[in-house]
C-alpha cells in the first residue's frame, strides 16, 4: 500500500495576522512559521530567530524549564545552525511566563510580521531578456526581484 500525505500550506500571508479572529486560524499561520523557519525558507537574523523560537518553546511546553528547555532543544531543530542560538532562546524563553499557547501564537505571528521575508514566496523566473528574476505574490500584488 503507498501512503498518503496531506500537507497545509499557506499560500497568502495577512499584512497583520492580529486581525485574525478566530484562534484556529492564528494557530495554522503559526504553524506555517514554524515550518518556514525550520526548513529556511524565512530568513531572519538570529536576534529574530531566537525570539520566534521562544514563542514556539512557549506556545509548544509552556513557561521556561531550566533542565526541560535545554533538553527539549537537543531534540527538537527549529531553526538550521540553532545550537548556536540556545542560550538566546533560553533568555527570551524566561521573559514569556504565564503565557498561555494562544497568546504565544499571537507573538510568534507579530515578530514574523515585521520581518522584510514575511509572507514573500520566491519563485524564480526569467523576464523578457532572459535574465533571471524572482516572483512573488504577497497581498500587495506581485514582487518582481533581480
Amino acid at each position: 500500500t503507498s501512503e498518503l500525505t496531506f500537507r497545509f500550506i499557506v499560500k497568502f500571508f495577512p499584512p497583520d495576522p492580529g486581525q485574525l479572529q478566530k484562534g484556529l486560524t492564528r494557530y495554522l499561520f503559526a504553524l506555517q512559521i514554524k515550518q518556514d523557519l525550520s526548513n529556511g525558507s524565512l530568513t531572519c537574523n538570529d536576534n529574530s530567530a531566537a525570539l520566534l523560537v521562544s514563542h514556539i518553546l512557549q506556545a509548544e511546553i509552556g513557561d521556561y524549564n531550566e533542565e526541560f528547555d535545554a533538553h527539549h532543544l537537543e531534540l527538537n531543530q527549529y531553526v538550521p545552525n540553532q545550537e548556536y542560538l540556545d542560550h538566546k532562546i533560553i533568555r527570551f524563553h524566561k521573559k514569556h511566563r504565564s503565557h498561555s499557547p494562544a497568546l504565544s501564537d499571537v507573538h510568534l505571528l507579530e515578530v514574523a510580521r515585521k520581518l522584510d521575508m514575511y509572507g514573500i514566496r520566491p519563485h524564480p523566473a526569467h523576464d523578457g531578456e532572459g535574465m533571471r528574476i524572482n516572483l512573488a505574490v504577497t497581498h500587495m500584488g506581485v514582487l518582481v526581484f533581480q
